[in-house]
């Protein structure tokens, strides 16, 4: 939403057709088309106090996996300027493209379609993308040769949401208490879903977090069958096995099996595409051997967004889902409602409820202790392109 603030001074209180004027010509400035997009960050607590930095034009390139636009320089380059995570800045691309008050996080912290600048420590550069949402590169219009300048808004102002969010993740084996938990390896369990048969786990192949050979090693000791991958392509699963240190064997096995589907998805769980290749998935593993094994890098986004959906399919119920998406963020963080509860309500709500109350239909911001998905569910799968009987075939692989 943009906002406008001006004050109108009049020292003259006679000159009440002056001001009058001012007034309808401040009305009429407001009312003018601007080109200029502001981020949604309704329903966030904020607080701040000001400041004014800038980058000036810097260059930018693709972020492939999830089409976000990153900056050139590093984020410690990024935050030597003078931002902050926290602050609010102001972003204008050098084809016009602006967006103001945009939040800056070290994590994708906000609902769908949220426009942020993160500082994820793990990338090592400042993404500018939608939560969730539409890939940036494609709808701002980027290209090779495209910069934007990046100007502070206000200093601090979502620092209240910030240190609510904020996770920090080691990939330090050494810091966790077993395997499963350090490769965030655990069995999908609620309603009536089969047991011993869906699985979720960081990436098995992609050892971005140190995690690749135990999530390997797990899914070969559980039995995994089949496994869908939803953050790489063909392509760069093959990159991942020519990568010096590669030692998943059991995965290349399943690959030289036909066992493995690369389903490189963006985070965008409410786009067509994402809903027609996850549809599609779920109705292929119908003939292929369980137990099967889902997972993006992490485990955490894509696949929990999915992990939600079978569960939604099962006929889970909400405390059964929120159980399933929040063991991730114990596992990485240690985040429980015993342990840290504001933290643990804030994930729940900007992450876990957004998918929720998009599948079910339900008023955001309404209870949703006892509503059901499944409904919901299957009308995703039919978004997704399926007919009413492969969904039943769907479910029917699902449920026990």
């Amino acid at each position: 939403m943009e906002d406008y603030e001006g004050n109108v001074m009049n020292k003259n209180k006679a000159a009440n057709s002056v001001l009058i004027f001012t007034l309808i010509l401040s009305m009429l400035l407001v009312l003018m088309p601007q080109r200029t997009y502001s981020a949604d960050t309704s329903g966030l607590v904020s607080q701040s106090t000001s400041s004014a930095v800038t980058t000036g034009e810097i260059g930018v390139y693709e972020y492939e996996s999830i089409g976000s636009a990153l900056t050139k320089i590093t984020t410690d380059d990024f935050n030597a300027f003078g931002f902050s995570y926290g602050d609010s800045v102001d972003i204008c691309f050098d084809n016009g493209v602006k967006f103001e008050d945009v939040p800056y996080y070290n994590g994708y912290y906000g609902r769908t379609g949220t426009v942020v600048a993160c500082g994820y420590p793990a990338i090592g550069h400042v993404a500018i993308a939608y939560v969730f949402g539409e890939p940036m590169w494609e709808k701002a219009g980027l290209n090779a040769q495209s910069k934007v300048t990046i100007t502070m808004h206000e200093k601090s102002k979502y620092l209240t949401i910030q240190e609510a969010m904020e996770t920090v993740q080691s990939n330090d084996r050494a810091d966790f208490d077993s395997d499963a938990e350090f490769a965030n390896f655990y069995e999908i369990v609620g309603g009536n879903i089969k047991t011993n048969t869906f699985y979720r786990s960081s990436s098995p192949c992609d050892n971005t977090f140190n995690r690749a050979a135990y999530a390997d090693t797990l899914a070969e000791q559980t039995g995994i069958r089949y496994e869908l991958n939803l953050s790489e392509s063909l392509d760069g699963i093959t990159a991942h096995m020519t990568t010096e240190g590669y030692s998943s064997d059991y995965y290349s096995e399943l690959c030289r099996e036909g066992n493995v589907l690369p389903m490189h998805l963006g985070v965008n769980f409410r786009s067509e595409k994402f809903a027609k290749a996850t549809a599609n998935a779920l109705l292929g593993i119908c003939g292929k051997q369980e137990p099967y094994l889902i997972h993006c890098m992490k485990g955490e986004d894509r696949t929990g967004q999915v992990s939600t959906l079978i569960l939604c399919l099962a006929g889970a119920n909400t405390e059964e889902i929120t159980a399933d998406f929040m063991k991730t963020f114990e596992n990485y963080y240690g985040i429980t409602k015993e342990s840290d509860s504001e933290k643990y309500d804030a994930i729940v709500d900007v992450k876990l409820n957004d998918i929720l109350y998009y599948l079910s239909g339900a008023k955001e911001g309404s209870d949703l202790t006892n509503v059901s998905y499944i409904e919901g569910a299957k009308k995703y799968l039919k978004f997704g392109g399926l007919s009413d009987e492969q969904i039943t075939q769907v479910i029917d692989n699902i449920s026990r």
